[in-house]
């Protein structure tokens, strides 16, 4: 092929290989940044099928830089905005090494970028963005300036995390506080356990106020057995609690212990008015299982009435870690842990059936204790449906009867639909266990007298009709 010598541009269309990198890992594009060679790098983009614009080079500095990092440090404006565009990983690049060099370096080098309209939210290949790892490297000023440039705070990655998300497990309160702060955070997808993870194993409650106006969230570490249940008029404020003993106590606090004093052992709730203030709990347990705790576990919530406004507060052993808009979501919140409770406890006492069954076909029936297992199996499912009928009667009560709670027939919906779907899968264990004793009675009937265990306990012998088992 004749290419005019002259021509730049023919000279570079022409290279066979535009994109060869030398032995410091760089190829045309990245020298030409370095060197301030727009024509080059105009060029090389117009090959850009050819050529890696996100290469990272192998220089001696504490991380790689990618061609628009060297247009950066060079302050090529015209360059950057050439660039800027194709690049995927340079602020990446900068975000995550700015524990290994001057952070006043990086902080000018964002800056720069946030000028030239960089996409601040592009995802690497987990999905995480610049924030995502700031939050993790724990720069406060970095994480501010990228908020203050708009970057998504609730973006989420891969694995559906948000920034805020990043700072609870990199347990730095610090950059938690400048994201609570920022008026677009959403608390959602934030697990109640992650807010524990900022403090230590004294730690008795996380309490996360809402400011009146959407103006953030507060958030505080509380090491005492109580807390300050209720904020400021027009706030709300949600308590959360992981122990179970501190639970127990709270109807004495709340004065509300004598009206759970003839309540169901599976189902606590109380409801009651101090003027103007409102208080309501509701406690539950699941029969012993396994040796899980079986402690108490619910919800409360309190409201008062002042002249600006009402002031709400939440007290939660939900999983979910978010300040709810007002009782009516705190109780669907609850249904929904309760759903995923009773879906656990179900998938438990079906596992136990599964274990005898695989064990009396592996022993050919001949298990000792199968009766005894069978009469302990039995006692389990009996509380297990009088726990349900205790739950759904005592949910039924709160929908019914509880004034703070907006109608919605969606509630009582969801109410049988629990109700349903658990009494359904009861029904099947019970069906199991019947199928399970006919198949030790045909397994005992049909073995010869004879018949032997071999090493894995499989059984080996001859029906008593002559077939093979």
């Amino acid at each position: 092929m004749t290419v005019n010598p002259f021509s730049l541009q023919a000279l570079i269309w022409a290279l066979p290989t535009p994109n060869k990198k030398d032995q410091s890992g760089r190829n045309w594009l990245s020298w030409a940044a370095e060197y301030h060679d727009d024509e080059i790098v105009l060029y090389c983009l117009q090959v850009k099928d050819k050529v890696d614009i996100n290469i990272c080079d192998g220089t001696e500095d504490s991380f790689s830089k990618t061609p628009l990092i060297w247009a950066l440090e060079g302050r090529n404006e015209r360059m950057i905005t050439m660039l800027k565009d194709g690049d995927t990983s340079s602020l990446h690049l900068l975000v995550e090494g700015i524990s290994s060099i001057e952070q006043k370096k990086i902080l000018d080098l964002v800056t720069r970028l946030v000028q030239a309209d960089y996409n601040l939210n592009q995802p690497d290949q987990k999905g995480r963005t610049p924030l995502h790892l700031a939050c993790l490297g724990g720069s406060q000023k970095l994480v501010s300036a990228l908020i203050e440039a708009n970057a998504d705070l609730n973006a989420i990655d891969h694995a559906g995390e948000i920034p805020l998300q990043y700072a609870l497990r990199a347990r730095n309160k610090a950059v938690v506080d400048l994201l609570l702060n920022a008026l677009s955070t959403d608390l959602k997808p934030v697990q109640s356990q992650q807010w524990f993870n900022l403090g230590d194993k004294s730690l008795l409650w996380i309490q996360i106020t809402r400011r009146a106006q959407s103006q953030g969230f507060e958030l505080e570490l509380i090491n005492d057995r109580e807390c300050d249940w209720l904020p400021d008029a027009k706030e709300a404020r949600l308590c959360i609690c992981e122990e179970r003993s501190i639970w127990s106590r709270l109807p004495e606090v709340f004065d509300v212990h004598v009206m759970l004093s003839n309540k169901s052992c599976y189902w606590n709730y109380a409801q009651r008015d101090f003027g103007h203030r409102s208080v309501n709990y509701i406690s539950l347990i699941f029969p012993c299982e396994q040796g899980k705790d079986n402690g108490p576990w619910g919800i409360a919530w309190i409201k008062r009435r002042t002249v600006e406004g009402f002031a709400q507060g939440f007290i939660s052993m939900l999983p979910s870690g978010w300040v709810p808009n007002d009782p009516s979501d705190f109780f669907n919140l609850f249904l929904e842990a309760l759903h995923q409770k009773w879906k656990a406890s179900c998938f438990d006492a079906n596992e136990r059936i599964e274990l005898l069954r695989h064990d009396q076909v592996k022993k050919c029936g001949r298990s000792r204790g199968l009766v005894d297992e069978l009469a302990k199996n039995a006692l389990q499912r009996a509380d297990l449906r009088r726990c349900l009928q205790s739950h759904i009667e005592g949910l039924n009560e709160v929908v019914t009867t509880n004034l703070s709670l907006e109608p919605d027939p969606q509630l009582k919906e969801l109410i049988h639909g629990i109700d349903q779907e658990v009494s359904v899968k009861l029904d099947k264990m019970e069906q199991a266990v019947r199928d399970l004793l006919q198949i030790v009675r045909k397994l005992t009937e049909n073995l010869l007298p004879g018949t032997k265990i071999n090493r894995t306990g499989a059984c080996m012998g001859f029906h008593k009709r002559g077939g093979k088992f």
